[in-house]
């Protein structure tokens, strides 16, 4: 049950900080503070590296402290850094895709609201996803953060009944699901680079 409902709460957690960094980016696009830096030599790509460093020291604490809660009283057999990369890398990801979806908003007001709800239904494949989903389709939900992060989850707590996950399980499929940690870990990776990538040409 932990392993279906945790991606579930960690998703929901995230709708906050999807909110609020959607609607603070689009609140300098209203307020034209944006341009204004841009014409005072700041580059497009600078002005959002900036943005994205200090979310990401933020999710680094975030995501340390939970996964420092998981490994003490849930997740005890699965070894610290294999836990942490899979939050972190989900954590980092968010807040790309935050940055994205914002670029198509103009009011602060609306995207605060849209941003969180289309960052929702993106997640919905990942809670549908029955576990003897066919690795082609697993392949073509992983482009969806949400659908790797919620697969690592269930791999975890899948791997709690055992042994526990060890940094050399990670390339190993689990018994209960044709996936392992590893791809997880790369389409997570995949995700962080390409919205960035297409923050820049919209």
């Amino acid at each position: 049950i932990a392993g279906r409902t945790s991606p579930l709460v960690q998703v929901l957690s995230f709708l906050y900080t999807v909110s609020q960094l959607s609607k603070r980016l689009v609140e300098e696009k209203e307020q034209r503070l944006r341009e204004g830096t841009m014409i005072m030599g700041l580059t497009r790509a600078a002005f959002f590296t900036s943005w994205m460093l200090v979310y990401y020291v933020q999710v680094l604490i975030t995501t340390t402290i939970s996964a420092v809660i998981l490994n003490v009283w849930l997740l005890t057999k699965t070894v610290f850094p294999v836990t942490f990369f899979l939050y972190f890398l989900f954590g980092i990801t968010v807040v790309n895709m935050a940055a994205l979806l914002s670029t198509f908003f103009n009011k602060s007001r609306i995207a605060a609201l849209v941003v969180p709800l289309l960052y929702f239904m993106m997640s919905i494949p990942s809670f549908a996803m029955p576990t003897d989903t066919a690795p082609g389709v697993f392949v073509l939900l992983s482009w969806i953060p949400p659908v790797p992060f919620s697969v690592g989850n269930v791999l975890l707590f899948n791997y709690q009944t055992t042994n526990g996950l060890a940094a050399g399980d990670v390339a190993n499929p689990n018994d209960n699901s044709p996936y392992n940690m590893a791809s997880c870990y790369v389409f997570l990776a995949i995700n962080i680079f390409l919205c960035p990538l297409l923050m820049l040409y919209l």
